[in-house]
């Protein structure tokens, strides 16, 4: 039932950011671009806030940190050094029935049904897409996968006879370096006085296509995430052409790609993905002109760019997202302690932003997760609607990407804290001059946009307000509401002249408009954003306010004109009251700072 519920609430969600244009499928009139979106007005506002909100608690609430802004296209020597470009992958896996890729990490366990006939064993369902495909994937497993294994398709289902399964071991090293794990799935004949043996013995490895339970699957290989692109005057694909016209007549595919290769290494440039190498990279320069001594951090916000193998969840995985970075500098022997001090910071910092904190939770990566350069590494995780999901990562990356470009560039990445003895007292004891270890806060910002909006939406049916985990009403009479922090939220307030085309009170809710915004646009006051609402009843305004998200609406009523007051109205609890019209705009910002106030938990 609760998965119900979520689903429910899922979808009223979802229909909210398309219909109040949050965001929506890029260049859909050309079909658009896997894994792209746009985001509208709205989305856009959210994520400048969240962005501002993050600057503001990381850099300006910290005077040993300094922003930064290194460029997108990042020479390849950066990326050869810190190993993204021999490294940066993922094991890609191909379902040999759809021609599907997946991620194996991100594979699903087998789902088998106890065999009906008591002679032991399972069933293996496969969800086809339709009926004929089923017919095919069918026909296909009895002739070339497993040639004369019992196979059933009922309707778009295909039903897989399974003996009994050997559980996954690690084999031999790849090819690729990689340690495979290999099983064995020991399937029914469909005739057992002709059926080959050696055939019905298919390679199982733990996990199938979740898309559709395929065990059918191909060796795992890893896939580079890197998008690279060449900086020159001449077409890369011109010079592809010239290198291998004018290859030896006996050379194979593994030469020419090595001399392609060598050809376009001096023009290749990649996009970013992550933006923490160009801090890295500038390290030294930083260092020396701002003179810079452990602990400092340096902060940077950006977009990074990465090839996903499988672009899911509108904002949650894509090919290019923004990051919130932090890497923070500091002694070795400090490292721990500063690890744990900027954990709890940043996961205080997103329940306090959070309507609901407990949908949010801090976890400890086990050792087997940990990159093999880390010493430690915890997640800020959401419950979206299909489950846990990774906001940022806090981790303690050592002196590992600084050694990395020392040895690549040549370049000297100690420090000298002359405060310190020259030499320690103790084996890894303080000394004047070492290399700092780097605590990283590295946060997704798309992905920021994408749980606030799901943490703040709130389905209300008339008698009450309904839990975002809860389904809404059958009778669609209940209203969505973004319960989102003021701080966030895209627009501060609505003025609402009660009747849109009456000319005197929408004068008066223009003078509203203008006190609102005067302390904003002097640039000294609070940011407030508001504007006048003045289509449609106010009734339906009220709504269209809820569901953007807007946490004060201002209406202009006929006593208005008389008593030169307004009613302000509460979000959240519905709570309204009259305040004079010279008084509105300290009013409100009383009203959003108590508010923002009740967040902090």
């Amino acid at each position: 039932m609760a998965s119900t519920c979520r689903a429910a609430a899922q979808r009223a969600a979802v229909d909210v950011f398309k219909r109040r244009g949050y965001l929506f499928p890029s260049a859909a009139i050309y079909s658009g671009l896997r894994g792209a979106y746009d985001l509208g007005p709205l989305a856009l506002e959210l994520k400048k806030n969240i962005e501002r909100h993050w600057w503001r608690a990381v850099v300006h609430a910290h005077p040993e940190i300094k922003g930064f802004e290194s460029p997108i296209l990042t020479p390849a020597a950066v990326l050869k050094a810190s190993g993204h470009v021999a490294n940066f992958a993922d094991l890609l896996v191909d379902d040999r029935l759809s021609g599907a890729r997946f991620r194996a990490d991100k594979a699903a366990p087998l789902d088998t049904k106890p065999a009906a006939d008591g002679q032991g064993g399972c069933i293996v369902p496969l969800t086809a897409p339709d009926r004929p495909t089923a017919e095919a994937w069918a026909h296909t497993i009895r002739t070339v996968l497993a040639p004369g294994a019992r196979v059933e398709r009922k309707a778009q289902t295909v039903l897989l006879h399974v003996r009994h399964l050997t559980a996954p071991q690690v084999s031999e090293m790849t090819p690729e370096g990689l340690y495979d794990t290999v099983g064995y799935m020991h399937l029914v004949p469909e005739d057992a006085t002709t059926a080959d043996p050696a055939a019905l013995r298919v390679e199982y490895r733990g996990y199938v296509n979740p898309a559709n339970n395929n065990p059918f699957l191909t060796s795992p290989r890893p896939f580079n995430l890197l998008f690279k692109s060449f900086a020159d005057t001449r077409d890369p694909v011109d010079q592809i052409i010239d290198v291998t016209m004018r290859a030896d007549a006996n050379s194979n595919v593994t030469a020419i790609r090595a001399a392609v290769d060598q050809a376009l290494d001096a023009t290749t440039v990649y996009l970013r993905p992550e933006t923490a190498q160009g801090v890295y990279a500038a390290f030294p320069h930083m260092v020396k002109t701002l003179n810079l001594v452990p602990p400092f951090g340096i902060a940077q916000a950006g977009k990074s760019f990465r090839n996903e193998i499988r672009p899911e969840h509108f904002l949650f995985r894509g090919l290019e997202f923004e990051q919130l970075e932090l890497q923070y500098f500091v002694a070795p022997w400090d490292a721990p302690a500063a690890h744990a001090q900027w954990r709890d910071k940043r996961f205080g910092w997103w329940q306090t932003l959070a309507a609901h904190p407990d949908e949010f939770r801090l976890r400890e990566h086990e050792p087997k997760e940990l990159a093999h350069y880390a010493a430690g590494c915890y997640d800020v995780e959401y419950l979206f609607p299909w489950g846990w999901g990774e906001l940022e990562g806090v981790a303690n990356r050592t002196d590992y990407d600084l050694q990395c470009h020392a040895r690549a560039s040549g370049a000297s990445f100690t420090v000298h804290d002359r405060t310190l003895p020259k030499e320690p007292k103790m084996p890894g004891g303080p000394q004047q001059k070492f290399t700092p270890y780097v605590i990283e806060s590295s946060a997704g910002l798309s992905r920021a946009v994408l749980a606030f909006l799901y943490d703040a939406f709130d389905q209300v049916a008339p008698t009450g307000a309904v839990s975002a985990g809860s389904a809404p009403a059958k009778d669609n009479s209940g209203r969505g509401v973004m319960r989102l922090h003021p701080s966030l939220a895209p627009t501060t307030v609505h003025v609402l002249p009660i009747v849109g085309n009456n000319p005197d009170l929408t004068r008066i809710a223009h003078d509203v408009y203008e006190a609102l915004m005067a302390p904003s646009r002097s640039g000294f006051g609070p940011l407030i954003t508001a504007q006048v609402e003045t289509r449609g009843t106010v009734g339906k305004r009220y709504q269209q306010a809820d569901e953007v998200g807007v946490p004060v609406c201002v209406t202009v009523d006929q006593q208005s004109l008389t008593d030169h007051m307004v009613t302000v109205r509460h979000r959240d609890t519905m709570e309204q009251r009259r305040v004079p019209v010279a008084e509105i705009s300290p009013r409100i910002v009383e009203m959003l700072s108590s508010w923002e106030r009740s967040y902090e938990r």
